[in-house]
Protein backbone atom coordinates (compact mmCIF):
# COMPACT_ATOMS: atom_id res chain seq x y z
CA UNK A 1 0.00 0.00 0.00
CA UNK A 2 1.65 3.34 -0.90
CA UNK A 3 2.57 5.79 1.77
CA UNK A 4 1.94 9.32 2.11
CA UNK A 5 4.37 12.07 0.89
CA UNK A 6 4.52 15.08 3.17
CA UNK A 7 6.28 18.08 1.46
CA UNK A 8 6.91 21.33 4.01
CA UNK A 9 5.63 24.46 2.53
CA UNK A 10 5.07 23.25 -0.92
CA UNK A 11 1.65 22.28 -0.57
CA UNK A 12 2.20 18.80 -1.69
CA UNK A 13 0.53 15.80 -0.33
CA UNK A 14 0.33 12.94 -2.13
CA UNK A 15 -1.93 10.60 -0.55
CA UNK A 16 -3.23 7.02 -1.96
CA UNK A 17 -6.47 5.30 -2.15
CA UNK A 18 -6.62 1.59 -2.44
CA UNK A 19 -9.25 -1.12 -3.30
CA UNK A 20 -9.87 -4.22 -1.37
CA UNK A 21 -12.04 -6.90 -2.19
CA UNK A 22 -14.25 -8.20 1.03
CA UNK A 23 -11.81 -11.03 1.29
CA UNK A 24 -9.38 -8.44 1.92
CA UNK A 25 -6.98 -8.90 -1.31
CA UNK A 26 -5.65 -5.26 -3.17
CA UNK A 27 -8.00 -4.99 -6.34
CA UNK A 28 -6.38 -4.21 -9.90
CA UNK A 29 -8.70 -2.21 -12.04
CA UNK A 30 -8.78 -0.77 -15.50
CA UNK A 31 -7.39 2.85 -15.74
CA UNK A 32 -9.50 5.40 -17.60
CA UNK A 33 -6.12 6.87 -18.87
CA UNK A 34 -5.10 3.40 -19.66
CA UNK A 35 -3.81 0.14 -18.25
CA UNK A 36 -4.47 -0.65 -15.36
CA UNK A 37 -4.33 0.66 -11.67
CA UNK A 38 -4.12 -0.66 -7.99
CA UNK A 39 -4.25 2.88 -6.29
CA UNK A 40 -5.47 6.43 -7.04
CA UNK A 41 -4.28 9.72 -5.72
CA UNK A 42 -2.89 13.13 -6.47
CA UNK A 43 -6.08 15.62 -6.33
CA UNK A 44 -5.12 16.36 -2.38
CA UNK A 45 -5.25 19.99 -2.74
CA UNK A 46 -8.72 19.71 -4.41
CA UNK A 47 -9.77 17.86 -1.90
CA UNK A 48 -8.51 20.65 1.15
CA UNK A 49 -9.96 23.68 -0.91
CA UNK A 50 -13.28 22.17 -0.71
CA UNK A 51 -13.43 19.88 1.90
CA UNK A 52 -16.56 21.37 3.19
CA UNK A 53 -18.60 20.65 0.60
CA UNK A 54 -17.58 16.62 1.17
CA UNK A 55 -19.19 14.78 3.64
CA UNK A 56 -17.30 11.91 2.94
CA UNK A 57 -14.17 12.83 2.12
CA UNK A 58 -13.94 15.69 3.92
CA UNK A 59 -14.48 14.26 6.99
CA UNK A 60 -11.54 11.88 6.40
CA UNK A 61 -8.34 12.49 8.69
CA UNK A 62 -5.54 13.84 7.44
CA UNK A 63 -2.90 11.73 9.69
CA UNK A 64 -4.98 8.47 10.19
CA UNK A 65 -5.90 5.65 7.88
CA UNK A 66 -9.08 5.70 6.86
CA UNK A 67 -11.24 2.57 5.26
CA UNK A 68 -14.57 3.50 3.62
CA UNK A 69 -17.17 1.06 2.96
CA UNK A 70 -19.11 0.06 0.20
CA UNK A 71 -21.96 2.05 0.80
CA UNK A 72 -20.03 5.24 1.55
CA UNK A 73 -18.45 4.49 -2.02
CA UNK A 74 -21.70 5.61 -3.54
CA UNK A 75 -22.23 8.88 -1.86
CA UNK A 76 -17.81 9.26 -3.18
CA UNK A 77 -18.70 9.11 -6.91
CA UNK A 78 -20.99 12.32 -5.87
CA UNK A 79 -18.14 13.91 -4.50
CA UNK A 80 -15.86 13.00 -7.59
CA UNK A 81 -17.99 14.30 -10.12
CA UNK A 82 -18.18 17.50 -7.61
CA UNK A 83 -14.29 17.67 -7.66
CA UNK A 84 -14.04 16.74 -11.62
CA UNK A 85 -16.44 20.19 -12.15
CA UNK A 86 -13.66 22.21 -9.81
CA UNK A 87 -10.72 20.81 -11.23
CA UNK A 88 -11.71 21.75 -15.05
CA UNK A 89 -12.33 25.43 -13.53
CA UNK A 90 -9.05 25.97 -12.05
CA UNK A 91 -5.54 23.73 -11.49
CA UNK A 92 -5.27 23.38 -8.20
CA UNK A 93 -1.93 25.15 -6.18
CA UNK A 94 0.54 22.04 -5.60
CA UNK A 95 0.11 20.63 -8.63
CA UNK A 96 3.11 19.03 -9.53
CA UNK A 97 2.44 17.64 -13.40
CA UNK A 98 -0.63 19.09 -15.23
CA UNK A 99 -3.24 16.95 -15.47
CA UNK A 100 -2.22 14.82 -12.77
CA UNK A 101 -5.54 15.32 -10.00
CA UNK A 102 -7.88 14.76 -13.45
CA UNK A 103 -6.51 11.30 -14.14
CA UNK A 104 -6.07 10.57 -10.12
CA UNK A 105 -9.60 11.52 -9.69
CA UNK A 106 -11.08 9.85 -13.16
CA UNK A 107 -9.09 6.76 -11.47
CA UNK A 108 -10.58 7.25 -8.26
CA UNK A 109 -14.30 7.39 -9.59
CA UNK A 110 -13.66 3.84 -11.34
CA UNK A 111 -12.73 2.62 -8.36
CA UNK A 112 -15.33 3.68 -5.99
CA UNK A 113 -17.90 2.41 -9.04
CA UNK A 114 -16.00 -0.86 -8.60
CA UNK A 115 -16.44 -0.65 -4.76
CA UNK A 116 -20.17 0.25 -4.89
CA UNK A 117 -20.62 -2.83 -6.71
CA UNK A 118 -18.95 -5.07 -4.42
CA UNK A 119 -20.83 -5.17 -1.16
CA UNK A 120 -17.86 -5.76 1.84
CA UNK A 121 -14.90 -4.13 -0.38
CA UNK A 122 -13.57 -1.00 1.07
CA UNK A 123 -11.40 1.93 -0.27
CA UNK A 124 -8.44 2.87 2.46
CA UNK A 125 -6.86 6.27 2.60
CA UNK A 126 -3.21 5.35 3.53
CA UNK A 127 -3.30 8.82 6.18
CA UNK A 128 0.54 9.78 6.99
Amino acid sequence: MGRSKHVVDSIVDVRDFTLYSAEGRRVTFADPSGGVADAAGDFDALVRRHRSELPILGNADTYEDVDFTSQQAVGMEVEIAYLLERESEMRPPGEVHPGAARRGLLRFREMARRCAAHEGSRITWSGE
